[in-house]
């Protein structure tokens, strides 16, 4: 899988595209998630963080930071990204990470299958290779020099007032974009609407919960 420059100035472009329903409509579920991811390294006034921006060639001096964070954002095959992490962390600094969880605690899983079904084959790889950090992440972080793991999971939800609300959100998504480019917003919305639809409870809406796993670890 490439994970060369051009392919993040790319997935800047998708997520953008939409950035505002992304915002508003969908990325308020990873709150639970990070709040935990935070509080295992001991976040407050006064640590020097890094939220990590441009993973492989971060613009910062060597042990610049005490913390750095990642927030679903560093996966299968961004080892680089994590050398990069080490370098800028003070020796005895901390590196936090959060990821999609098991397969069968995904309740987003019907949502990335139609993706992969509707982008180009080369998509759905890269989504199935990402969606495995969590089978691999405790030798990602050893070789690039970490040790002293900790690792947990937590419930992230997704809640939505109807299908069309749902939908939007969906759609706004990076991993989205592929597919609308391959069949047209228009057409993507119809098929996720055969997918959500089940999902919709009269009266209550969408709510969809997933699994994300965590991981903190320390330079060695």
């Amino acid at each position: 899988m490439s994970t060369s420059k051009v392919d993040w100035q790319e997935a800047g472009r998708g997520w953008g595209a939409r950035a505002t329903e992304w915002a508003y409509l969908w990325e308020p579920y990873a709150l639970p998630a990070n709040e935990v991811l935070f509080d295992r390294l001991g976040v407050d006034a006064g640590i020097r963080l890094l939220d990590i921006g441009d993973m492989f060639a971060l613009p910062f001096p060597d042990h610049s930071f005490d913390v750095a964070t990642s927030f679903n954002g560093i996966w299968k095959g961004c080892e680089g990204a994590l050398q990069e992490a080490r370098r800028v962390l003070v020796p005895d600094g901390r590196l936090g990470l959060t990821f999609w969880g098991r397969f069968d605690r995904l309740g987003l899983m019907p949502y990335f299958l139609k993706v992969i079904e509707l982008s180009p084959p080369s998509h759905g790889t890269a989504t199935t290779e990402l969606g495995d950090t969590q089978n691999v992440i405790e030798g990602m972080l050893t070789a690039a020099g970490f040790g002293a793991l900790e690792r947990g999971t937590v419930n992230v939800v997704n809640e939505w007032p109807d299908t069309s609300t749902a939908i939007r959100a969906l759609a706004a998504a990076g991993p989205s974009v592929p597919a609308i480019e391959s069949v047209g917003y228009e057409e993507f919305c119809k098929h996720l609407a055969d997918v959500i639809s089940p999902l919709s409870v009269d009266g209550l809406g969408v709510r969809i919960t997933s699994e994300f796993g965590w991981v903190t670890a320390g330079p060695v």
